[in-house]
């Protein structure tokens, strides 16, 4: 009778030892994994840091090929959000000059096509995070400088006589 009496007693003790088990797993797992984010967190970003560097140095000489790897592990590490070459690529965009309007795709090769021109395949690559270059046959260029991600209406001026431009993406 005196284990029966002994374990009756105790077994209340046993089950909230237990019930209280997990909640010591779950803080031990929480502070694990918050030391484990401190100790690779300086790694990671300096890894981020030199990456944008790289992608950077990738899309100034036009290597889009190339860029866009590194931008997939920079969306891996949750660090690149958009940038302006992908927001280039997704949308059909309407050209301004002189007066008259065409539209523009710009694809993942490093070239844009005018719609409806044979001869209106030219090169692009972005000068930085919000500049864009579109470098014409003739040896001219323009120049787009973007305020930011959102406000994609730009106008912007070609190397040689300074001539107006518009890009916006398409209606």
């Amino acid at each position: 009778m005196k284990p029966l009496a002994i374990f009756a007693l105790f077994f209340p003790f046993a089950l909230f030892a237990q019930d209280r088990l997990p909640n010591r797993i779950e803080v031990l797992t929480e502070n694990y994994e918050r030391a484990v984010e401190r100790a690779t967190n300086p790694i990671t970003q300096k890894y981020a840091t030199e990456l944008k560097k790289l992608l950077l140095e990738l899309t100034q000489k036009g290597d889009l090929a190339q860029a866009q790897q590194v931008e997939k592990k920079l969306r891996t590490l949750g660090v690149l959000e958009k940038t302006l070459g992908d927001i280039l690529l997704s949308e059909t965009w309407e050209y301004s000059a002189n007066g008259s309007k065409s539209q523009i795709v710009f694809k993942d090769d490093g070239t844009a096509q005018m719609a409806g021109e044979s001869n209106g395949v030219f090169p692009w690559k972005l000068e930085d995070e919000l500049t864009l270059t579109l470098l014409y046959s003739d040896g001219n260029s323009c120049t787009f400088k973007f305020r930011d991600l959102e406000t994609l209406s730009v106008e912007g001026k070609t190397r040689l006589g300074g001539a107006i431009r518009t890009l916006k993406p398409k209606e």
